[in-house]
């Protein structure tokens, strides 16, 4: 049901103290000023003696045009997650203190409907021969464009966690 490729994947890890709830509106805010489409198909947590263990899996995703779909795999999972309470300009403020672990992935996926490959063998040779050679302006702009998306995210988050250097 159409052909998924790979645009980008990128990872990265922090450790020390920051605010859960502040990360997942950060990525929230971020995916809506892209247009992106907002999707949860993992939530789970787990309490342990030495912490809190929560995985999520995102998966937005933006309909370009008829044929091309934006997707994004944004897996995040903390480890070890206590909550603290810091004193920051005289006021205490509630935080949380963990590892944190967030990897993505970047995917335009063409005919995402299936129309073209549901119909007959020839349709799906017709196709392919149009993408590769006559289309392939089209899908470089729109790898380039994801790819920017991606690298956009991933530069709030680090800015966010202060890993700008790294």
């Amino acid at each position: 049901m159409g052909e998924t490729t790979t645009v980008a994947e990128k990872a990265f890890s922090y450790e020390g103290l920051f605010d859960a709830q502040e990360l997942f509106h950060l990525i929230d805010t971020y995916l809506s000023s892209v247009h992106f489409d907002y999707a949860e198909s993992i939530n789970r947590e787990v309490v342990k003696p030495d912490g809190r263990y929560i995985e999520i899996d995102l998966g937005p995703d933006r309909i370009v045009t008829d044929y091309v779909k934006y997707k994004l795999d944004i897996k995040i999972t903390m480890q070890k997650l206590k909550d603290v309470e810091v004193k920051r300009d005289g006021a205490k403020v509630k935080l949380n203190e963990g590892k944190v672990r967030v990897a993505m992935a970047a995917h335009y996926v063409t005919d995402y409907a299936g129309t073209w490959e549901t119909k007959n063998p020839v349709y799906y040779f017709i196709r392919t021969v149009v993408q590769k050679f006559f289309l392939k302006p089209v899908t470089a702009q729109y790898e380039k464009e994801l790819k920017e998306i991606t690298d956009g995210l991933i530069h709030e988050l680090k800015a966010f966690f202060n890993l700008g250097k790294f």
